[in-house]
């Protein structure tokens, strides 16, 4: 099987004017394959995909434009540019409306081949770009488990992902609901424009406002500046507004009025401005029982709730654990340079009869522990049941105002600021941490776990 990179595929029957687009391609420093039939080429495509594909129409085993509607059914296809004899230049100009990015009529300019040639490689591999930055991005919101409940909601995601209908995700903290947003995000059609996140519980009611809508400068004490809120910044692309049960009351009606209109108002500005935006909420509050209390409006629940996910507990998606575990602790190894590479028995024993009340994300945290502490490259029984019988520890401000508790407790306050600070420089690799500091990792992990940065 040949899997090496290939810029052009060249199918014509003509061996002459074949060879001499061969020549041509070289010389231009394109790497070019030959054919002088479809099914040689149909054979040469399921090994590998070029950038770009000329094909004649007139060829002895079939017809290129009927070749061209094939090639197109391709998840990931080439450019495709129809060559024509005169015989057949209207169905060369007709090919152009199923999809060829152009057609040359034989014979043709070398120098208007050749540039072409290169604006479709151009485009082809601007579009191999934002392939792989929209697979890398799946891969960061990756939903892993496969349970039926799990293998359900990423159907349901495929099947919603390019119908621009507002979502709503609903599950306890820590399931997995930014995930899905993710994945819905940029499975559609909407894949290259922003994807913008805002948590409504972590927004000081009087600020969300501006957050959402933007405001003018001297709109409100404090506006020094002109500020772009999150519905313009996601203009294009999605808005995930995160534990929306959170928003105050009195900004819901601003954000109705938006979802009805397709429109923001800037607060302090007398112009409106049209977004084009894909709303996508989640909550791990029961919406219905806000609503019966009076602390969400019933309209603005119809109106974000097209359509509906519900992410289940992972105690009820048990058979996802053991998947989960081995998926994070992967992760790790591929983070680190020394690992744990493995589970000791009993160990996936102790993790699936949890009840995992902080659910995913509580999983990955005792992962994450267990790996840091781990000796001998495997997580051992006894590490785990540690972390899961431990609740966090974290720094009290101390009670007590002699000097020496003050003198503590200032310093502890500083050192939990600066290491604060280094993890987020290393992204949250403690291992890297630990070699930037020169400590031994699992007395850093030890003092960031006491200091209630783990």
């Amino acid at each position: 099987m040949n899997n090496k990179p290939c810029d052009i595929f060249v199918v014509d029957d003509d061996r002459y004017l074949r060879d001499e687009l061969v020549i041509l391609l070289e010389k231009a420093d394109y790497t070019v394959s030959a054919h002088e039939s479809i099914s040689s080429c149909r054979n040469e495509l399921a090994q590998r995909t070029p950038l770009l594909i000329l094909l004649d129409i007139q060829l002895p085993d079939g017809n290129g434009v009927e070749f061209l509607k094939e090639i197109r059914n391709m998840e990931h296809y080439p450019e495709i540019v129809m060559i024509s004899g005169a015989a057949s230049l209207q169905e060369a100009a007709d090919s152009v409306k199923l999809g060829a990015a152009d057609f040359l009529e034989k014979p043709f300019e070398p120098q208007r081949l050749l540039s072409i040639v290169r604006n479709c490689v151009e485009i082809a591999r601007l579009k191999q770009a934002n392939a792989r930055h929209i697979q890398d991005k799946l891969s960061e919101f990756e939903i892993v488990g496969e349970s039926s409940v799990t293998r359900e909601i990423i159907e349901q995601i495929k099947q919603i992902a390019n119908i621009d209908a507002r979502v709503l995700i609903t599950g306890e903290s820590g399931t997995g609901k930014e995930l899905v947003a993710g994945q819905i995000h940029f499975r559609s059609r909407r894949a290259l424009g922003p994807f913008v996140k805002i948590n409504c519980s972590a927004m000081p009611h009087d600020l969300i406002e501006s957050e959402l809508f933007g405001h003018e400068k001297g709109a409100f004490t404090g506006a020094i500046g002109k500020r772009q809120g999150k519905f313009a910044a996601a203009d294009g692309g999605s808005l995930l507004l995160d534990e929306i049960g959170d928003m105050p009351v009195t900004s819901q009606p601003k954000l109705l009025r938006t979802l009805e209109t397709g429109v923001i108002e800037p607060i302090g500005s007398a112009d409106s401005i049209s977004i084009d935006v894909r709303l996508i909420s989640s909550s791990n509050r029961n919406l219905d029982d806000l609503l019966r209390r009076g602390e969400f409006r019933s309209d603005l629940l119809y109106r974000i709730n097209t359509i509906p996910i519900h992410l289940s507990p992972l105690r009820d998606r048990r058979e996802d654990i053991p998947i989960l575990a081995n998926h994070f602790l992967t992760l790790l190894a591929s983070q680190n340079i020394e690992t744990a590479t493995k589970f000791d028995d009993g160990v996936m024993e102790l993790l699936i009869a949890h009840d995992w009340p902080g659910n995913v994300r509580e999983l990955r945290n005792v992962i994450e522990r267990a790996f840091y502490m781990s000796t001998d490259g495997k997580i051992t029984s006894d590490q785990t049941r540690t972390f899961l019988d431990n609740k966090d520890d974290t720094i009290a401000p101390d009670a007590n105002t002699n000097e020496h508790n003050r003198l503590t407790s200032a310093v502890a306050q500083f050192e939990r600021s600066y290491l604060k600070s280094e993890l987020r420089e290393v992204d949250g690799n403690v291992s890297r941490l630990a070699k930037k500091l020169q400590m031994d990792r699992g007395n850093l992990y030890r003092k960031l776990k006491k200091l209630g940065l783990l």
